[in-house]
């Protein structure tokens, strides 16, 4: 019954995991991705159907050989060429599109380009001395002592006239505040 039990964990394994291979020797290897890489991350399944990492030796894993180390692959050995973790990895830069020459503007496309940024600058002050005007007023109302507020009046609170017909009734309250 054990054993079922860990065949069936291994198979929900590897239903779960991103990639799994049975090698030569009857082993599954589970890693993530479809190809194998230098520093990657390698399990297999104990007896017990419990995912491990790796133990370190030599393996052939999708026809590659592979050292692993600390259940990450180390090194991989493709047609007597070896990668290696410390091997750096040489990438060249992407070249710049070329661009075509730009052609020199005209003196009246500067002149306008000129003109815009002046006209620019000029709304930026303008809009300054009215910012710096609006915090005069309100420093001033900030020291202006409040000793008799203006009252304010507004619609519902003015006195409103009611229909001779809705007094005494359920709806002069509503009528009283909405005005009507």
């Amino acid at each position: 019954m054990n054993n079922r039990f860990a065949e069936l964990r291994k198979q929900l394994g590897k239903f779960v995991a991103n990639f799994s291979v049975e090698g030569g020797d009857g082993r599954d290897f589970i890693f993530d991705g479809d190809d194998v890489a230098v520093g990657m991350d390698i399990n297999t399944y104990a007896e017990d159907g419990s995912v491990v990492p790796l133990t370190d030796g030599e393996y052939t894993i999708k026809e590659h050989e592979v050292i692993v180390k600390g259940g990450k692959i180390e090194t991989i050995k493709e047609s007597g060429n070896l990668l290696n973790v410390e091997q750096e990895v040489v990438v060249e830069p992407e070249k710049p599109a070329e661009t075509p020459e730009t052609t020199p503007e005209s003196d009246e496309t500067i002149q306008t380009y000129k003109n815009t940024i002046e006209q620019l600058q000029n709304d930026c002050r303008a809009k300054d001395e009215r910012i710096a005007e609006l915090e005069a007023k309100v420093k001033e109302y900030e020291n202006k002592p409040l000793d008799a507020p203006v009252p304010q009046t507004t619609q519902m609170s003015a006195q409103t006239t009611i229909d001779e017909t809705v007094k005494g009734t359920k709806f002069e309250a509503a009528c009283r505040i909405l005005g009507s």
